[in-house]
């Protein structure tokens, strides 16, 4: 977050670039937008030259400056590497402490960016990208495509997918279904259906169609 101070020396800037003038609805309104963004002061400084150098003499917006971070930190959280899983980790807890190894690789290379060093390169490690879908919520990856990595990385991206399957909460045996026997037929009850059945012929009349009339039929 910027502080008032770092705000106002920050608008001095903007409007030394295309002389304009600043008041407090501009402030208001930047203020609200390095909010927004997640401006620090040496990223929206950062982004600030980067934009005057490539756009010279055009007018600047604070949207500019948010885009241009946000550009740099999705093109850092592209150079992170899967750290080696920790031994003593819950599976459980995997994915929580995924997000908190990439977020930290972010931040330190935006302090590196915003002091003019420059963004690594993708790695191939990434390739893999958020392809470890969480089982349920177990943590436990349902595939890693090593396959994809790079052949130096292979190794140790196989040795932390065996630690998580290893960690595997382990499911009792499902035990095998039986066919469920078919009920004794109750001799009682089969007579009773059979009246049942000759009492409902008995009552239809002869000839309504159903084809046992022949003489009904023939008409």
């Amino acid at each position: 977050m910027m502080t008032v101070e770092e705000l106002t020396s920050l608008l001095k800037m903007v409007g030394r670039g295309d002389n304009r003038t600043t008041g407090t609805a501009n402030a208001e309104y930047w203020a609200l937008m390095a909010q927004q963004g997640g401006w620090t002061w040496k990223t929206a400084v950062r982004a600030l030259v980067q934009f005057r150098t490539q756009h010279p003499g055009t007018w600047m917006d604070p949207g500019h400056i948010t885009a241009i971070i946000k550009d740099a930190r999705e093109k850092a959280a592209l150079s992170f590497v899967v750290p080696d899983y920790p031994e003593d980790l819950p599976p459980p807890e995997y994915a929580e402490w995924y997000r908190a190894r990439k977020n930290e690789h972010v931040d330190r290379i935006l302090a590196g960016w915003s002091k003019g060093e420059p963004i690594p390169e993708p790695s191939a490690a990434n390739e893999i990208r958020e392809h470890r879908a969480l089982a349920g919520g177990s943590g436990v990856p349902l595939e890693l495509p090593v396959v994809s990595a790079p052949p130096e990385l292979r190794a140790d991206l196989r040795k932390n997918w065996r630690k998580l399957v290893e960690k595997r909460p382990q499911l009792p045996p499902v035990q095998a279904l039986r066919p469920t026997p078919k009920a004794a037929l109750d001799p009682q009850r089969m007579a009773e259906a059979r009246r049942e059945l000759d009492q409902i012929r008995e009552r239809q009349p002869a000839g309504d169609g159903d084809g046992s009339d022949p003489e009904a039929v023939a008409s």
